[in-house]
């Protein structure tokens, strides 16, 4: 077979290695494929604080622009802006998202309403909140306080049970904002920094107990003056910060969390549980699995813990209970992997019988220290956990881009070295003179392909930046930080328009009028 011939065989072994390993994953391990699939414009979308749009591809929507231009990733990113947008008054009504410079213009609940402001135009994309979400923004909720003022009120359903708060009737708390588990960057000092929505103070009161950690206290708007982000979980309060809502936010209601049933702080004296059905878990007190967590839910207990991890679907292999309750009301945590086994006093730590873990573990007398907060005491590590969000998104390994990475290689060093012998048998001078010359003195990219890179993706398309958990949240769940873009709010020609946001200062600006065509 001739040298040709060679290289053809190599080529066809090199693109069957490479792509092999990443097509027996599933989809959705495999974001790129994802993304891929869905165009600059999607269709339809729901964004992941579940306002719905409806999209008006190549098409474009003048004037009534409640914020912008600011730059964003991706159209979605634009819309995740418009749920999350903070207004005077109202809220986001629509988008406009420009693809050549991944420009987001907001819109306000006068947009589209005259044909003449609507037209193809390529390159322009835009969308509008879908009628019943329009008609829910413009009405909002019932703004009657659920409860009387200042009295106590308990949480009855299943997980939360127990949780009791009080009810503040046109109140708000300023400041002790809490960072969503979406976007630990908060978008602080923009008008995005918000991000939950309920509808009713006892709902906003459940999404601050699934926060990681412990969520104190919430704020509600009812009317959705301020837009469609109209929970906010806290972090605590105190007495000088319950305000009157300033003019422009619409009725606000708080909820303080005032008492939590106590949970077991005992360690069970047996080291192996047995649960109903027969599942048998070993049992280790005073340490905690950092392996990877599936989801968390409440119990009084570490044997009610080992019962969800036995009747759980999702392969759960063990459980951390965390006694403390500071990283959070969801205080157990069922995982699927094991890791190493860290000391930690109030926790405790339980797999079932028969699975393997490492053979050490690692004590965190000398970098575990606690760390005094707004919200009391977490713990604070070196060592790292794993991260997850408020859909119970798990991590995926990094493991799956290292095979197509490493076969890459491989595969392009054997074509490189098939060619050079290729050259050298047609001329014995060029290869003398590739001998001299550094083969590769162009440096080969190191790392995952860009495409399969999680980093380089859209942000609110579900992109997540691989860092693990921050020490002082170590059973919490927590997602890549989504990085604000520098361009965003920053150019040279911008007014300043303050305003006050639960009693915080915060910088809203406005692009001047540069004569662009339509804006």
């Amino acid at each position: 077979m001739d040298v040709l011939g060679r290289i053809f065989l190599i080529l066809t072994f090199a693109s069957c290695t490479t792509a092999s390993y990443a097509d027996t994953l599933p989809t959705s391990n495999r974001p790129e494929l994802s993304i891929r699939a869905t165009s600059a414009c999607p269709p339809s979308y729901t964004t992941k604080n579940g306002l719905d749009f409806v999209t008006y591809c190549s098409t474009d929507n003048t004037f009534n622009d409640a914020f912008g231009p600011f730059t964003v990733d991706s159209m979605p990113a634009c819309m995740l802006r418009c749920s999350r947008f903070w207004g005077t008054g109202e809220g986001c009504f629509g988008i406009v998202f420009r693809e050549s410079d991944k420009q987001c213009w907001l819109k306000n609940s006068t947009a589209a309403t005259t044909k003449e402001h609507i037209f193809t135009r390529e390159g322009y994309h835009s969308a509008l909140l879908d009628p019943r979400a329009a008609k829910l923004m413009k009405d909002g909720y019932d703004q009657t306080c659920p409860y009387e003022d200042m009295s106590a009120q308990t949480l009855e359903d299943e997980d939360r049970k127990g949780l009791g708060f009080t009810t503040y009737c046109g109140h708000s708390i300023a400041d002790f904002d809490y960072c969503p588990q979406e976007f630990p960057s908060c978008l602080k000092n923009t008008p995005f920094f918000g991000f939950f929505h309920a509808s009713s103070l006892k709902e906003c009161v459940e999404i601050c107990a699934r926060q990681h950690p412990l969520c104190r206290a919430a704020t509600y708007n009812p009317g959705l003056e301020i837009g469609w982000a109209n929970c906010f979980a806290k972090t605590g309060w105190s007495d000088d910060k319950f305000i009157t809502p300033p003019k422009g936010h619409g009725t606000v209601h708080a909820a303080i969390i005032t008492s939590i049933k106590p949970v077991d702080t005992e360690c069970p004296k047996e080291s192996e549980y047995t649960t109903v059905g027969g599942s048998r878990f070993d049992i280790q007190c005073g340490k905690l699995n950092t392996g990877t967590n599936i989801t968390s839910l409440h119990t009084q207990n570490l044997a009610g813990c080992m019962d969800a991890c036995a009747e759980s679907d999702q392969g759960c292999i063990g459980v951390v209970f965390d006694s403390s309750l500071q990283n959070g009301y969801q205080n157990c945590y069922l995982q699927n992997t094991t890791n190493i086994i860290q000391d930690q006093p109030s926790a405790s730590f339980a797999i079932l019988a028969g699975t393997k873990t490492p053979s050490s573990t690692l004590t965190l007398s000398s970098t575990s220290k606690p760390t005094s907060t707004s919200t009391g005491t977490v713990f604070a590590s070196t060592q790292e956990g794993t991260p997850n969000n408020e859909k119970n998104d798990k991590k995926k390994s990094k493991a799956w881009i290292a095979g197509p990475v490493i076969g890459g290689l491989a595969a392009l060093a054997l074509i490189f070295g098939a060619i050079f012998l290729w050259r050298r048998k047609r001329n014995n001078k060029g290869a003398a003179i590739l001998g001299d010359e550094d083969s590769y003195v162009h440096p080969m990219h190191h790392g995952p392909p860009r495409e399969l890179d999680a980093s380089s993706l859209p942000n609110e398309l579900g992109a997540m930046d691989p860092k693990e958990l921050k020490g002082s949240t170590k059973y919490a769940y927590e997602t890549g930080e989504w990085p604000v873009d520098s361009k965003a709010m920053v150019e040279s020609e911008r007014e300043v328009e303050r305003f006050e946001m639960d009693g915080v200062g915060i910088e809203r600006r406005k692009e001047k009028e540069k004569g662009e065509v339509w804006r």
